[in-house]
């Protein structure tokens, strides 16, 4: 019989380097220097790339567990019994007899032996940094004074994980010792494993405990196994003093000592839970199913992951229909539980999702229909059900739509998400004036499960460039999304624009009678005048010196339009010169009749603004302001990139001004 004692030892791995499959316990490298981004809109201080990603990654591993459990509960067990979804961050600072004992139980003294054998001499730039920070963040285990920081994650309401030790069916083994694999369900949101990376990031020194509860009804072939606890540092690989080459990685709550490693279970895994301050879990309860993690010397706070989870997470918490909620207490034992509603930068998302006013006409919901199979990106020849897309604008003086102030980061923003309700990416448009916010949600089935396939690593996008990794289903789907999306937004934007009244451009009798302009207001009307052509009033002669679309990504056929053109006044006028005038550069899609929609401009860039120039936004279209000589200007112009599926047009107009003074004066 297996001594209880041998589950309580740290085992540490050594290295080889004669077989395969030799991996660095320290593997969460994978993501430094990747980031989750954040539009400006809501950017915060109070949250690190960390915090995103191990909110993101860890509750959507847990999300996914709970859902398994739902569809084993009501396909297997022919039940409708539903335990609500919760997972809970409890932050503490452990002194005296709680500190002591997590040092005991967790057996962390064996740790800073290891710690302090290793041969620094050995290490490179990049071990000398990992360990320079494990020795730090593990201050507090040597230093009595010092409280030991800790952060337990408890969930409720998922399985647990299930899966007998020792077989490929294992979730306890693939949630903390394995690298990639998947074994989520179609619909699920993790699809890489790499919620652990999260885990271990957001660890000082790297070391996580799991103690997990499993629903008794889901072990199978004589398996009795309901309780289980593995504890993991994931290190970087390093030499000891003594001449042995270790991989990084250690394990407590396994025992090495026979023919196959066996897992601390039932009993065994409840008292290791205990010494390590963990609640034991009742597997008879539903309640108590589930799994508890724990971190040490945490290098995240309760307002991060609070703030992080009501930016990621909004739809399955205010959708009470899914049952799901997170719950956060800090240090001093205050609770933070996030509340989407309370934070200013969600409202406009929020009330677009939630559409009380199902008639309020700055609301659009709407079904966005089927992926036809005759699309020349559907791969898979046969119709799909899309999503729910939600967009709303806020047009009173003041809004956010037609903000005072125009910000070069300005943008349309479009949450986009699917089944799980995690939003994927904050999806920013450079529409211009005036801006709407919303989101995307992909249906369940065929739809949801080409999507996850798009996904990357941190599931932070979804691709639509063709990828010999990813199924050409998949990213054709993705593609014809990004661009139905930009044309749903184009339309609902397109009720809204303002049509700008010019009240700058004053004009003066004579200079109108010199362009055969109208001077005489409604009497005018009356009089019988020769009919002039454009060409003889225009002030402004505007000459295409070239217009020409640029390929920017052939695989992705996307491509941008690139211009210039000559301004210079016309002779009737040019006695008048130099003057000042406003110029406007508007680029618009054309359809097959050569039409297209005044009111829907595509963005347009200036490389260099001409001297004597000032350049604005208006209506999406860029506009110039300066004087103009009598040899005139040219001015070099492109726009976004966009898909080839569409064709431009450069619309370029030019207009005198006259200040008020200049009138009175003449």
């Amino acid at each position: 019989m297996t001594s209880t004692n041998n589950f309580k030892v740290w085992n540490f791995k050594e290295a080889k380097f004669d077989e395969e499959g030799q991996i660095n316990g320290d593997f969460s490298k994978i993501l430094r220097g990747m980031t989750i981004n954040r539009p400006t809109l809501l950017e915060s201080d109070e949250v690190s790339p960390i915090a995103d990603i191990f909110v993101r990654e860890l509750i959507q591993n847990s999300w996914d567990s709970a859902d398994d459990q739902r569809k084993f509960l009501k396909k297997d067990r022919d039940t409708s019994e539903i335990v609500p979804f919760s997972i809970d961050f409890v932050f503490e600072s452990l002194k005296g007899v709680k500190k002591k004992q997590l040092i005991d139980g967790g057996k962390l003294d064996e740790l800073i032996t290891q710690l302090n054998a290793i041969d620094r001499e050995s290490l490179d730039q990049n071990g000398e940094r990992f360990f320079d920070a494990v020795q730090n963040s593990l201050t507090s285990v040597s230093n009595g004074q010092t409280p030991l920081r800790t952060l337990k994650i408890v969930e409720s309401g998922t399985g647990g994980m299930h899966g007998q030790w020792g077989t490929s069916k294992s979730r306890l083994f693939a949630a903390m010792l394995s690298v990639g694999n998947n074994q989520g369900s179609d619909s699920a949101g993790g699809s890489f494993g790499y919620g652990k990376a999260g885990l271990i990031q957001a660890s000082g020194p790297s070391i996580v405990f799991a103690y997990t509860a499993i629903d008794p009804r889901r072990l199978t072939n004589g398996n009795e196994t309901s309780r289980m606890l593995l504890g993991v540092s994931y290190w970087d690989q390093y030499t000891s003093e003594d001449g042995i080459d270790f991989a990084g990685w250690a394990t407590i709550g396994l025992d090495k000592s026979g023919p196959k490693n066996e897992i601390a279970s039932n009993e065994v895994a409840d008292q290791l839970a205990q010494s390590l301050g963990i609640e034991v879990r009742d597997p008879n309860n539903p309640k108590e199913i589930g799994t508890t993690f724990l971190i040490l010397s945490p290098n995240i706070n309760a307002e991060s992951v609070k703030n992080a989870a009501e930016i990621w997470w909004w739809e399955p918490l205010i959708n009470q229909k899914k049952q799901f909620s997170i719950n956060i207490t800090d240090e001093k034992g205050v609770h933070l539980n996030p509340d989407p509603a309370t934070n200013e930068g969600l409202s406009a998302f929020l009330k677009a999702y939630d559409n009380v006013n199902g008639d309020d006409p700055q609301i659009l919901t709407k079904s966005l229909g089927k992926f036809k199979r005759a699309n020349k990106d559907n791969h898979l020849k046969t119709d799909i059900e899309t999503g729910e897309l939600h967009l709303i604008v806020d047009t009173k003086p003041g809004g956010w739509s037609f903000p005072e102030k125009e910000l070069e980061n300005e943008a349309s923003l479009i949450a986009l998400m699917r089944k799980p309700g995690m939003v994927v990416k904050y999806d920013e448009r450079n529409t211009g004036k005036p801006y709407a916010r919303g989101c995307f949600i992909s249906f369940a089935g065929v739809a949801n499960d080409l999507l996850r396939q798009t996904e990357p690593q941190l599931h932070q996008k979804w691709e639509r460039k063709p990828s010999p990794d990813i199924d050409d289903g998949a990213t054709g789907f993705a593609k014809f999304l990004h661009e139905k999306l930009g044309k749903e937004l184009r339309q609902f934007r397109s009720q809204f624009i303002e049509r700008r009244v010019t009240t700058t451009r004053i004009r003066h009798k004579l200079f109108d009678q010199l362009c055969g302009g109208n001077p005489d207001g409604d009497r005018a009307r009356t009089r019988k005048k020769k009919a002039v052509t454009p060409k003889e009033v225009r002030e402004i002669s505007i000459q295409t010196i070239h217009t020409s679309p640029k390929v920017v990504s052939e695989t992705d056929r996307t491509i941008l339009g690139i211009g210039k053109f000559h301004f210079e006044p016309m002779p009737k006028v040019m006695a008048l010169a130099p003057f000042k005038i406003e110029i406007t550069l508007g680029y618009f899609f054309i359809d097959d009749k050569g039409l297209y929609d005044r009111k829907d401009p595509v963005q347009v860039n200036i490389d260099k603004v001409p001297s004597g120039f000032t350049k604005t936004q208006r209506d999406g279209k860029t506009v110039l302001r300066g004087i103009l000589s009598s040899e005139g200007i040219d001015i070099a112009i492109k726009t976004d990139p966009h898909s080839a599926n569409f064709t431009g047009k450069f619309i370029p107009t030019a207009e005198m001004l006259f200040e008020e003074e200049e009138r009175n004066g003449q």
